[in-house]
């Protein structure tokens, strides 16, 4: 796709989020947008389930609620984009980098972080090493959140059960709340095991 038709789609796509006339929501289903410069965009809502966005650039993008199902995101650059709610579902994130990325809500099931750079800067293979690093560190904590392990009702999870909060808006620090944010995501798509928590 084309620089010119994908910025129209994408100034469609806002004016759709205001509810103004002549407004489209983004469907680029299975488009071909690898090394597409769609930094800081508005995407909320958009369905991109399928599209190829290798090396696409997304930083800062606003990407709420967005269906990328399935979407090849191999090397992308998501530093500090919001994928609040994302339909991330098999996803290939293999070398992208969504550090700073807010993840709170996401549905990370079947994706691929192989090589990726995690929202606290470490590689996905340090980071499921050691997943609590920055979140849990007191043994006490960290021991609270291993016995809620398995867990995936807010009420009894490990998060809960290690820090005591009833929901991201307990955490007024912003990067820890980000950083819990991702942990969440992850565990609820089974992507963390319990002897990275240890």
């Amino acid at each position: 796709m084309d620089a010119e038709n994908l910025a129209e789609i994408v100034r469609s796509h806002r004016l759709w989020l205001r509810g103004e006339e002549g407004g489209k929501r983004a469907n680029l289903t299975r488009a071909n947008l690898a090394g597409a410069n769609l930094a800081g965009a508005d995407l909320a809502g958009a369905d991109l389930t399928h599209a190829y966005l290798a090396g696409a650039y997304l930083a800062g993008a606003n990407l709420t609620r967005a269906y990328l199902a399935g979407a090849n995101l191999a090397g992308a650059n998501l530093a500090g984009a919001n994928l609040t709610g994302a339909n991330l579902a098999g996803a290939n994130l293999a070398g992208a980098n969504p550090t700073r990325a807010y993840l709170a809500g996401a549905d990370l099931r079947g994706a691929n972080l192989a090589g990726a750079t995690m929202p606290d800067g470490r590689p996905w293979e340090a980071y499921r090493a050691d997943h609590l690093a920055g979140i849990c560190s007191e043994p006490e904590v960290v021991a609270r959140a291993v016995a809620a392990w398995g867990t995936h009702e807010w009420s009894g999870c490990p998060m809960h059960a290690a820090l005591g909060i009833d929901g991201f808006g307990d955490i007024d620090d912003t990067e820890r709340r980000r950083l819990v944010a991702c942990w969440v995501a992850l565990y609820d798509a089974r992507l963390l095991d319990v002897s990275g928590a240890q």
